[in-house]
């Protein structure tokens, strides 16, 4: 029997890719219109959802961990993320690699492998958070089954937890991947030690609010450094900036989740919230992943160009004149409008039964 979905944890993902597509919308839409990295609503947006992203990833992981033995739980992850990593990572490299390939007639065939695998690598990591979901879950499965038995066993999963940083720094993409593994294993221990809805912790919870409204007035001011990235690895800067900035990104991205987990969950509970609508979110939860991937290609690699181009035709950009209506107004559109578009897509694909093909499930 399928286990039943947490409904309020669905509306937390349909809230998040939103936002997660409403950022891009921001960023792919400044062409030569100013520095996206600066604008407010981009840095509020980035301060927290990925990190969120990665404690719920974290927290539903626990609950597998928990039902399945090493195999079945490594296996189910390989399928469900590896098969869209595969398809929308892999494929389209090797279709280009295949076209491309008369124009590698002067390299040699091992030069022509190294140059497909870097290729697909490159793919893969371009879902940066799908490939670090799939090799946090790697370290955190091994870790997971050595949990219980006692002191000895507390100490393997310490050691296991610490030596996973050394496999994923050993992996491509990373800066990404270390970046979000503490975010994982705390959701981990959220669910392991039922944190989230301890009575003690509605205290917590406002606290956050308010810390992260203080702490995201001065992100916005004098941070400029919010990628996904581990920026301890820049060495352009002085390692003092690098650890300040990453200590202040990591603080913002736990208590900044916290902060919006909880004013979500108001908000879930809100006998004002219209239950078509909450329904709808709740949906666009289910298919997080999905819409992750396509909007990478509406947006992120074809949306952008053509924007670029008409851009170019105008001679400028004329959506960015006013930045409170581009942001507030124009983006939001743009990202919901795209948002229906792209669960409109994956309908069919689940309707003609090759969504679990496409997306691993």
């Amino acid at each position: 029997m399928a286990k039943k979905r947490n409904s309020y944890l669905d509306f937390v993902r349909g809230i998040a890719i939103y936002c997660v597509l409403w950022g891009h919308c921001i960023q792919y839409g400044m062409v030569n219109g100013g520095n996206f990295f600066e604008n407010p609503i981009f840095k509020f947006i980035y301060s927290f959802h990925m990190p969120m992203f990665m404690l719920i990833s974290g927290y539903l992981f626990y609950d597998s961990a928990k039902t399945k033995n090493i195999s079945k739980l490594l296996v189910t992850r390989l399928w469900s993320l590896g098969i869209p990593l595969f398809v929308w990572g892999c494929v389209p490299k090797i279709l280009k690699w295949i076209l491309t390939i008369n124009k590698l007639e002067h390299s040699s065939l091992k030069e022509k492998g190294f140059e497909l695998i870097g290729s697909m690598i490159e793919g893969i990591t371009g879902l940066w958070f799908l490939w670090a979901v799939l090799v946090i879950s790697f370290v955190a499965s091994f870790a997971e089954k050595v949990r219980f038995g006692g002191v000895k066993h507390h100490l393997a999963y310490g050691v296991i937890l610490l030596g996973g940083y050394g496999f994923i720094y050993l992996m491509p993409g990373k800066e990404n991947n270390l970046f979000m593994y503490p975010y994982f294993i705390l959701g981990c221990w959220t669910n392991h030690f039922c944190l989230w809805n301890r009575k003690y912790n509605i205290k917590i919870k406002k606290v956050c609010v308010i810390l992260y409204c203080g702490m995201l007035v001065l992100y916005i001011k004098f941070f400029n450094m919010f990628s996904s990235g581990l920026l301890i690895m820049d060495e352009s800067k002085p390692l003092i900036e690098r650890l300040s900035a990453n200590i202040y990104r990591y603080t913002i991205g736990l208590v900044g989740s916290i902060a919006v987990l909880f004013l979500v969950e108001l908000i879930y509970n809100s006998k004002m919230l219209v239950c078509s609508f909450k329904v709808f979110i709740v949906y666009l939860g289910t298919i997080s992943l999905q819409i992750y991937i396509l909007q990478r290609y509406i947006i992120e690699k074809y949306g952008a160009k053509i924007f670029m181009y008409f851009v170019d035709y105008l001679g400028k950009n004329i959506f960015v004149e006013n930045l409170l209506v581009y942001n507030f107004i124009i983006t939001p559109i743009v990202a919901g409008i795209i948002i229906i578009i792209v669960k409109e897509i994956i309908d069919v694909t689940q309707k003609f039964g090759i969504s679990k093909y496409l997306f691993g499930r």
